[in-house]
């Protein structure tokens, strides 16, 4: 068995990935190799024709940037690097697309509460004036559950492969009523 042939085709293909990564935007310290996996399809009986090549082998690359504009572009023109000679799968535990992580929670967290905070007070001064009373100070303030939520709410198609996400911040207020 001679897998030089194998290993040089490996070796090109990331390359080319690269390249084309590059030509994007996307720098190669950003690009990892996430894993390789070689099957051997002869050691599955419904596999294919004997003539047909014995092994299968895998690379999944992984870029991870903040300009997820240059990632969404690249995407769309993955059929150059088909062109090019590299096969791409969409199978396996990364789905069809790029995965899109929203993370910059933490800095976004206390302009949401300060928001819900205010949409409380509102909408308690709306109880208190229409009941002829004023809204006093806060009873109990709860804070729920942040939540990260695709724009398109559309089957089949979860947040992570959505770049446009919605935040969502769950607050529970109690005002005293005057």
């Amino acid at each position: 068995m001679e897998f030089s042939p194998t290993q040089d085709k490996i070796v090109a293909d990331q390359r080319a990935v690269l390249r084309f990564l590059a030509s994007h935007g996307i720098d190669s310290s950003q690009v990892e190799l996430l894993s390789l996996e070689v099957v051997d399809k002869r050691s599955n009986p419904y596999e294919g024709n004997p003539g047909s090549a014995r092994f299968a082998i895998n690379a999944t690359l992984v870029a991870r940037t903040d300009h997820p504009d240059r990632i969404r572009k690249a995407s769309q023109q993955v059929g150059d690097l088909v062109a090019s000679g590299v096969a791409l799968s969409s199978g396996g535990g990364w789905g069809t697309g790029p995965t899109y992580l929203f993370t910059r929670l933490n800095e976004l967290k206390p302009a949401m509460l300060a928001e819900a905070t205010a949409s409380a007070r509102e909408a308690a001064s709306e109880f208190a004036k229409r009941s002829g009373a004023r809204v006093g100070n806060i009873r109990r303030a709860q804070q729920g559950l942040f939540e990260i939520l695709p724009r398109d709410q559309a089957p089949g198609i979860p947040e992570g492969s959505q770049l446009e996400k919605v935040l969502r911040v769950v607050t529970t207020l109690e005002y005293e009523l005057k």
